[in-house]
């Protein structure tokens, strides 16, 4: 139904120069007029997105021009090949046909229904991708625009319904954003299936807000086999779930420190997003446009991202692998290595601090290099900063879970519960204790 067995090896659909889609027979019988007119054809239709796995044919036809011999690595049917006489022809339509034999699995994917139009010409229609957003309440509004935005402009760019979405929410009425304003949605959660994709996306307060309802969907989705995936904090509604134990997943770095603590079974990443596990996950705010202008890219190709790239005024597409934070280099100017290495060190063992002295042996100077190195370029002293690093991972994990007091201490690096109280007040000016607000 969505692609017809019976389709010609080489009968193929391009562009005009007009833009118009016009179909292209190679008969398989007789003598073909016009390769020339059939390799400008192929130039246009080298144009789309969809069909860049055509890209290299005319190159390949070229270097084969006129050779009784075709490249081991094609071979015309014995339809074709029985009934042309020009060797050139023939290695024209090897290399044609191999490139539509790989094109049969994207056409199946990407297009709906073979249509005819009124002169018999078969068409395709291009499958519009539907995309559901599960809003939760206090969802940051940022990373629903630049979720919507991407996919709005691919539309515009290509002048062609390309994707289409739709928003939902508990009430089915509206969702309220991180700063107050309502995003309006057209149906409750329960009602959102059968979509090609669906994004959980939250903000503050996810655990608390995972209502029935919204449980109820994602099981529901996930055993209809729709792509889920999730923005923002959204990834931990999914490890809350069960369904990224043992995968890769993207989150605001803001709640690493809680998720790494409350799902160990998940690998947490500092990636923008990751992309090659079954649910796909995004960090949150531009690291939303990374990821829509990713699966843009994957569905019609690079051109048709990097455009929209551009009408968002984006310097590039960032790949999966890019940090979400700004490098301690670039965010303060510094570029000496020993002390990228030194705080690299110092974040990778807070809830088991290493000593100083150990810090300057690995990196091969001493510790008073190490002391004179903070101080010229932190304007600190490294048990200082090393001190400041461990307590700002403890107050997120008093935001962001319910652990107890002594058990944040203990994962900090703070044995003595009693001092870890003391430090804590000391830099911000209140107990561990009266942290009064909590985001689980």
């Amino acid at each position: 139904r969505e692609y017809p067995t019976d389709i010609g090896p080489v009968d193929l659909l391009c562009k005009d120069p007009d833009g118009h889609t016009v179909a292209i027979e190679v008969k398989r019988r007789g003598e073909i007029d016009g390769v020339e007119q059939l390799t400008r054809y192929l130039e246009f239709l080298n144009r789309d997105p969809m069909l860049r796995p055509v890209r290299g044919v005319l190159s390949e036809f070229r270097a084969a021009n006129g050779r009784e011999v075709l490249p081991s690595s094609f071979s015309v049917p014995r339809a074709c090949r029985a009934s042309i006489v020009s060797p050139t022809i023939s290695t024209f339509l090897g290399l044609l046909y191999t490139a539509c034999i790989k094109l049969s699995d994207t056409w199946r994917k990407k297009c709906g229904p073979c249509e005819f139009g009124p002169d018999g010409k078969r068409s395709f229609v291009m499958k519009t991708k539907h995309f559901v957003f599960l809003l939760v309440e206090d969802h940051a509004q940022l990373s629903l625009s630049c979720a919507l935005e991407p996919l709005r402009i691919a539309n515009m760019i290509s002048a062609r319904d390309l994707y289409s979405w739709a928003l939902t929410s508990e009430d089915g009425e509206g969702a309220t954003c991180s700063n107050g304003t309502v995003s309006k949605v057209q149906s409750r959660f329960g009602e959102a299936i059968g979509a090609d994709w669906t994004f959980v996306l939250s903000g503050d307060g996810m655990a608390a807000r995972m209502s029935p309802a919204l449980k109820a969907t994602l099981r529901r989705i996930k055993r209809s086999g729709s792509r889920l995936g999730a923005l923002c904090s959204g990834a931990w509604i999914l490890a809350e779930m069960g369904y990224l134990d043992g995968m890769k997943a993207a989150l605001h770095w803001e709640y690493h420190d809680a998720f790494a603590e409350r799902f160990p079974d998940v690998q947490l990443v500092r990636n923008v997003f990751v992309s090659d596990e079954k649910h796909v996950t995004a960090s949150g705010g531009m690291a939303i446009a990374d990821l829509m202008l990713h699966l843009i890219e994957l569905d019609h190709g690079r051109d048709l991202a990097l455009a929209v790239s551009d009408m968002m005024v984006l310097s590039g597409v960032r790949e999966a692998s890019a940090p979400q934070q700004v490098s301690l280099q670039s965010r303060m100017g510094v570029r000496n290595a020993h002390l990228a290495r030194a705080i690299s060190q110092m974040k990778a063992s807070l809830e088991n601090p290493v000593q100083s002295s150990d810090i300057a042996r690995d990196l091969g100077i001493s510790v008073r290099q190490l002391e004179r190195l903070f101080g010229r370029l932190m304007h600190t002293t490294p048990k200082r900063y090393y001190n400041e690093l461990r307590l700002d991972r403890a107050r997120h994990l008093l935001l962001q879970t319910e652990m107890s007091v002594a058990e944040v201490a203990i994962a900090c690096g703070f044995e003595n519960p009693s001092h870890f109280s003391r430090t804590y007040r000391s830099r911000f000016g209140t107990s561990p204790k009266s942290q009064s607000y909590r985001i689980a």
